[in-house]
C-alpha cells in the first residue's frame, strides 16, 4: 500500500524540548519536529504532488516543476574548472536521526515503487536513478538524485531540495530503530558539482564528480559523510557528558565531598558507563568499511573525504575524552565504596 508522505503537520517548525537532554535516544520522537526545518512551510506548494504520488518514488524521482541548480560561487573561479563544460552545482547532505535503519525494510518498500536501481551492501541501502550518457545541457535539466541510507541510523541524500529531504526523511522515519531526539539530531551539508574532466574530490565543502551514474565513487563520499555525522552525535554527547558530571571530581577536591545521594551518585556512574560502552561500540561504524576491499578502485576518494572532514584526529579526540569519562567513573566508583564502608 503506497505510504503517505503529506501532511499539514509538515509545516512543523523543528523545537527542542528542554527535557530531552538527556535522552540520547528517544522513540517518541515527534519525526515532523526533525531536520531539516529550512523554509518548511514551502514543502506542499513546492513539491506540488498529487494524491496519487504521495510515495517513495514521488521523491526517488523528483518531479518539482521548479527544481533549481545553484550558479557557482564567486569563491569557485573559473581558471579552476573546465570553462568550455557547463557545470552546475548541486545539494549532498547527510542526516544522523536514528539509532539504526530497518534497511532491508525500506529496500523492499522503494522497489515496491519505483523503478531505480537499488543495492544493499554490508551496512548500506544504496537507491540510484540510473542516467543515460548525457552532453552537459542534457545532464542540467535530467540529473535526479541518489539515496545511501547506512544501517546504523545515518541517510546521505544527493540532489534533493530541502523540501525533498524533510518529507523524504520523515518518511523514513518508520523504518528507524530508536529514533534520536531533537536535541541529538545531527546534519551535515555540502554542494557537488559535476564535472566529466575532473578527478573526483571534497575541497571547500565542495565534492567534485565525473558523472552522476558512478555509484561507488557517490558510495564512497557518502561512507565518509555518515561516519563523520555518526561521529558528530558522539562528539556531543560525550562532550554534555564531561560538562554535567565535572563538577563532582571538583566537589570533591575543593570540599572532600559530593553533594549527591548515595542513589543519584549510583546513577550517574551507570550513565558514565552506558556512554562509555556506546562509544566502544561506535569505533566498528567508524572503521574502514569492508567494500573498500573488493573495491580498492575507490578507497583512495574514501581516504581522501576522510582526510577532509578530520576523522581520525576527531576519533582521537573522542578517545581522549571516553578516558576521562573512565577516570570520572573510578573516582565516584572509589568514593561510594568509601561511604559505604
Amino acid at each position: 500500500m503506497p505510504l503517505n508522505i503529506l501532511g499539514s503537520s509538515l509545516n512543523a517548525k523543528k523545537t527542542d524540548s528542554p527535557g530531552t537532554q538527556n535522552n540520547y535516544f528517544s522513540p517518541n520522537s515527534n519525526p515532523t519536529d526533525r531536520f531539516p526545518d529550512e523554509n518548511s512551510s514551502l514543502i506542499e506548494d513546492s513539491l506540488d504532488l498529487a494524491p496519487s504520488q504521495n510515495t517513495f518514488s514521488s521523491l526517488i524521482h523528483p518531479i518539482n516543476k521548479n527544481q533549481s541548480y545553484i550558479s557557482l560561487q564567486s569563491t569557485i573561479t573559473q581558471k579552476n574548472l573546465h570553462t568550455s563544460t557547463a557545470i552546475t552545482v548541486n545539494r549532498v547532505s547527510g542526516y544522523c536521526r536514528a539509532k539504526a535503519y530497518k534497511i532491508k525494510n525500506i529496500q523492499a518498500q522503494i522497489q515496491s515503487q519505483t523503478r531505480t536501481s537499488n543495492t544493499i551492501y554490508e551496512d548500506c541501502y544504496n537507491s540510484l536513478n540510473k542516467l543515460t550518457n548525457l552532453n552537459s545541457d542534457q545532464l542540467k535539466k535530467n540529473i535526479k538524485n541518489a539515496i545511501f541510507i547506512f544501517d546504523y541510523g545515518v541517510v546521505v541524500i544527493w540532489n534533493m531540495s530541502v523540501e525533498q529531504e524533510t518529507v523524504f526523511l520523515n518518511q523514513l522515519d518508520k523504518y528507524a530503530d530508536e529514533l534520536l531526539s531533537s536535541a541529538n539530531l545531527e546534519k551535515e551539508v555540502f554542494s557537488f558539482l559535476i564535472d566529466p574532466l575532473a578527478e573526483p574530490r571534497i575541497n571547500n565543502d565542495m565534492i567534485t564528480i565525473k558523472n552522476f551514474e558512478d555509484s561507488m565513487i557517490l558510495l564512497a563520499f557518502s561512507h565518509a559523510i555518515s561516519q563523520s555525522s555518526k561521529l558528530s552525535l558522539f562528539e556531543n554527547l560525550v562532550e554534555n557528558t564531561i560538562n554535567n558530571t565535572k563538577h563532582i571530581p571538583q566537589s570533591l577536591a575543593e570540599h572532600g565531598i559530593v553533594n549527591m545521594s548515595r542513589t543519584a551518585l549510583s546513577k550517574k556512574i551507570g550513565q558514565l558507563f552506558i556512554m562509555r560502552v556506546n562509544v566502544s561500540l561506535v569505533s566498528n561504524i567508524l572503521d574502514t568499511p569492508e567494500i573498500f576491499w573488493s573495491e580498492p578502485g575507490i578507497q583512495p576518494i574514501y581516504d581522501q573525504a576522510l582526510t577532509y572532514l578530520e576523522l581520525t584526529q576527531r576519533i582521537n579526540l573522542l578517545n581522549h575524552r571516553v578516558s576521562v569519562i573512565g577516570n570520572m567513573l573510578e573516582v565516584l566508583r572509589n568514593h561510594v565504596n568509601g561511604t559505604q564502608g
